[in-house]
């Protein structure tokens, strides 16, 4: 496969992760001193840190040279990660 070819799903996922960890990042980052509770913070680095593994993840799907096809099992970690995030939010707004 060309390296375009794994770059059609790598840009996708890498766009959409670093998007969801600039958006926790500045969203959050003036709330942070106004927020004292620790639970809230909790979920705040939970979210950024699922947020940044899922980027470097997603772009090694396109950079590692030694594959030869697309690599689905990465694929999967990025989107579980992202789904994990996005649960974590949809699970927070509700309490």
């Amino acid at each position: 496969m060309t390296d375009l070819g794994r770059w059609r799903p790598a840009l996708p996922l890498t766009t959409l992760s670093l998007l969801l960890f600039l958006v926790v990042g500045v969203r959050n980052w003036p709330n942070w001193t106004e927020n004292p509770h620790a639970d809230e913070r909790a979920l705040l680095v939970l979210f950024s840190a699922l947020f940044a593994l899922a980027i470097p993840t997603s772009l090694s799907i396109a950079l590692t040279p030694k594959i030869k096809s697309i690599p689905w099992v990465r694929v999967g970690a990025v989107t579980l990660l992202l789904a994990l995030g996005l649960l974590a939010a949809v699970i927070r707004d509700i309490r």
